[in-house]
């Protein structure tokens, strides 16, 4: 078959592809209703600005990490179409994701194979290590899996052809694709890195390597000027306190858990009994691809494209070996890709010797298929959804009824789920008054001076045990306090700012 005539088959198995990833997908997305994270939110309120004409910011607010463009102007657009919703957040982040997972099996295509890449696509549609972070608003992980995958097709395209019109410019976008995956998420690099070394090293010649070092240099650039004009008021302590031998006794439990795709931030959420015994299937299955690896390694077949995946794959574990106690399971989603790939080129290649790998294909496939039905009942927030749903609406209509827009909350990171959920007809602030957005503080404080009615809210389980009978809650998950004096709030942690003068930072001028 010649290039031309496998073009239209070409198509048509990523096209089918691209309708299987949306299908494993629409039990969560057309499920009842969810709450946006902190981080969703976040980017949730950037786009909303974004479609108000307030431009679409390099980096995440109050971030020097993060490429937040691609997700701030997808989601904009969802949301003029189909209005400000989770759902759309959701829609929005996963199309940049799916994209990526379609560069992904276009570049296995060529390096491996149809077949072989039919399967490893179909694997990575169906892992439950990415049924939630696919779809997850964070300017992090979904951005930086699509900038890696990007950077592997074109990294696969240099090394099929030796000459050819466009050289030059594809290896400028490759060198551009890295970098943009290394601001999103340096941890992305580690999986890119190895691959990149291995496929590259025979294929790029000199003027390749330098017209990619351009690509990287100017996306660096301009990541270094936006850094200079952004406000760095959160970083997390990756590296600070680590303890390797800890971390690599925990590395199995850890890796179990990235698996299952049940967790925020540093704790593991309540995952399905299916989803479990499939992640637990899914550790497995790694162990045994990388035992593959290694042997094929040692007789001298294995092939720099599993070569590069399976070091990838080892480089993002050591990686996370150095993080202390602030380990959040989503540092593995580059691993979690990678074993994916890696367990499904392995079973394309022992297809056709027993039926144990067809059998343990097909296994993870209606794993993952009932996984997926599965996760229309998790929470990556770790709580009930639909208490979160109703709490959080009856929580609204409580403000609304008392005429409250203006709320000082316990939980950092509710503030921003309050705000997006609300649309920002109430204003939450945090203990610290100046925060990633210091308008939104500066707003409720100028409330609070100005004897506005405020409230104090939160989560119920945040609450002191001697004010829980004086505040009112809703549905045992959020509760509020109107009306809490200066001293009270001060008392609670807050710092509260001085009030500019009158006319700055009243209600008059809307959302900040």
């Amino acid at each position: 078959m010649t290039r031309d005539e496998a073009k239209p088959r070409a198509a048509l198995q990523l096209g089918l592809l691209l309708a299987g990833l949306w299908l494993t997908r629409l039990p969560q997305l057309v499920s009842s209703p969810f709450l946006p994270d902190g981080d969703e939110a976040l980017i949730g309120l950037m786009a909303k600005h974004a479609l108000a004409g307030q431009g679409i910011p390099f980096f995440p607010w109050g971030q020097r990490y993060g490429f937040a463009a691609p997700e701030v102007t997808l989601a904009a657009a969802g949301f003029w179409g189909f209005g400000m919703s989770p759902a759309v957040l959701h829609a929005a982040a996963f199309l940049l994701w799916s994209a990526g997972a379609l560069f992904l099996v276009a570049a296995l295509r060529r390096l491996a194979g149809a077949r072989p890449a039919l399967i490893a696509g179909v694997l990575l549609a169906v892992c439950p290590g990415w049924f939630a972070a696919s779809r997850k608003a964070w300017a992090t992980n979904v951005t930086g899996f699509f900038f890696t995958q990007l950077a592997t097709w074109l990294l696969a395209a240099l090394a099929e052809t030796p000459g050819g019109r466009g050289r030059a410019a594809r290896a400028i976008a490759l060198g551009a694709a890295a970098g943009l995956a290394f601001w999103a998420n340096p941890f992305w690099l580690t999986a890119l890195a190895p691959l990149a070394l291995l496929l590259g090293w025979r294929a790029l010649r000199a003027g390749d390597v330098l017209a990619a070092e351009l690509g990287a240099v100017a996306v660096t650039a301009a990541a270094i000027i936006a850094r200079s004009a952004t406000p760095g008021y959160w970083a997390p302590p990756l590296f600070a306190s680590p303890d390797p031998v800890a971390a690599l006794r925990l590395l199995p439990e850890r890796f179990w858990v990235a698996m299952t795709g049940t967790y925020y931030l540093t704790e593991r959420a309540p995952s399905g009994p299916v989803t479990a015994l499939l992640a637990a299937g899914w550790v497995l299955a790694t162990v045994w691809a990388l035992a593959r690896c290694l042997r094929l390694a040692l007789r001298r077949q294995l092939s720099r494209l599993e070569g590069g995946l399976a070091l990838g794959l080892a480089a993002n574990l050591a990686c996370t070996l150095a993080i202390g106690g602030q380990f959040a399971h989503r540092y593995l989603l580059p691993s979690v890709a990678c074993a994916a790939v890696l367990v499904g080129l392995g079973l394309a290649a022992a297809l056709g010797r027993g039926r144990a790998a067809a059998a343990a294909g097909a296994l993870l496939v209606l794993g993952g298929a009932w996984s997926a039905l599965e996760f229309r009942r998790v929470s990556p927030l770790g709580y009930d959804v639909q208490e979160n749903v109703s709490g959080m609406r009856d929580l609204l209509a409580f403000l609304e009824h008392e005429r409250i827009h203006d709320v000082y909350c316990l939980d950092p990171m509710l503030q921003w789920t309050i705000m997006f959920t609300s649309g920002e007809n109430v204003i939450a602030r945090w203990a610290d008054p100046v925060d990633r957005r210091p308008d939104y503080p500066r707003r409720v404080d100028c409330a609070l001076a100005h004897h506005e009615r405020i409230a104090l809210v939160g989560r119920v389980a945040s609450l002191p045990a001697e004010m829980r009978p004086r505040v009112a809650v809703f549905d045992g998950q959020f509760f509020a306090l109107p009306d809490v004096p200066e001293a009270g709030l001060t008392q609670a942690g807050f710092r509260i700012e001085p009030c500019p003068s009158a006319g700055g930072a009243g209600r008059a001028g809307g959302s900040p």
